[in-house]
């Protein structure tokens, strides 16, 4: 299989289509008439740190600290019962990973420091697309969903794009929620649109955020990834970093939405402390 082309993926996603397979095991890209996303809100930050809030110490955050163990995980029949993080999927996800724009946000076990949950995304301008998230302590994907809305809010994101509505079950029916709680997603607001006032809203936040196109943003993630993965002492010496013609405006544009999603430092909860300035 040779390696996606990532403009290729960034023109998929931003028309509104996400990876997947179907039930036949064969490859392709869905575009939902309906598209589910949680806008970044006052509300949704507020109901975010309310449904953090038992677990929080539980578990210590990091940003795209081990993309492959994420990988690994998702691909994991036992963690992820019939993914579809694989083959086709897991090669999209390199390749954005290597263009600089794939992000995770990593729970950890606070007392054994043992991965405990992740979610994985897509960073565009505007907008987060969550693509998939696992467990393997209860809570742990929950609090990486929380922080993510925060980081979004940093980043200067409308909305977080969770595609398919997680009130419904994988018949399409309304899921039966007999004792027990609705989707995270639902908890922090997650609202329904048609397809064409989500790419509507999309397209909006794309230009409020960063006046360029495509090809530019990703010329401006992958100059932006290099200097993260130089050594400190070639950093200094790269500003701004000679690697792709990026306009000085437009890559200072890239990097305030892209840099809340790389933090180095981890984070002992998934809420900054109310004294912390935003």
């Amino acid at each position: 299989m040779s390696a996606p082309d990532p403009l290729a993926i960034l023109a998929r996603y931003a028309a509104g289509f996400f990876p997947l397979y179907d039930p036949l095991g064969r490859f392709y890209w869905e575009r939902l008439s309906i598209r589910a996303a949680i806008p970044v809100s006052d509300q949704s930050l507020a109901a975010a740190d309310k449904l953090a809030r038992r677990s929080r110490a539980r578990f210590v955050l990091r940003r795209t600290y081990d993309v492959p163990a994420v990988i690994a995980h998702l691909r994991d029949e036992a963690v992820k019962p019939r993914t579809w993080v694989r083959g086709e999927v897991v090669a999209i996800y390199r390749a954005l990973h290597q263009a600089g724009l794939l992000s995770t946000v990593e729970a950890y076990d606070a007392s054994t420091g043992k991965l405990a949950g992740a979610l994985l995304g897509l960073i565009l301008p505007g907008t987060f697309i969550a693509e998939t998230m696992f467990s393997l302590a209860p809570n742990a994907s929950k609090q990486c969903l929380c922080r993510l809305l925060h980081d979004a809010r940093a980043a200067g994101q409308r909305l977080i794009d969770v595609q398919t509505p997680h009130h419904l079950d994988e018949t399409g029916l309304p899921r039966q929620l007999t004792g027990k709680s609705p989707h995270p997603c639902v908890r922090l607001g997650e609202e329904h649109w048609t397809i064409a006032r989500f790419l509507r809203i999309f397209r909006a936040a794309w230009h409020e955020q960063f006046p360029g196109d495509l090809s530019t943003w990703l010329a401006a993630a992958q100059t932006l990834a290099a200097t993260r993965r130089c050594p400190k002492f070639l950093v200094d010496q790269l500003s701004p970093p000679p690697i792709m013609n990026v306009p000085d405006d437009l890559l200072r544009a890239a990097a305030h939405a892209l840099a809340p999603h790389f933090s180095a430092q981890p984070t002992d909860s998934p809420i900054d402390p109310p004294s912390a300035s935003r």
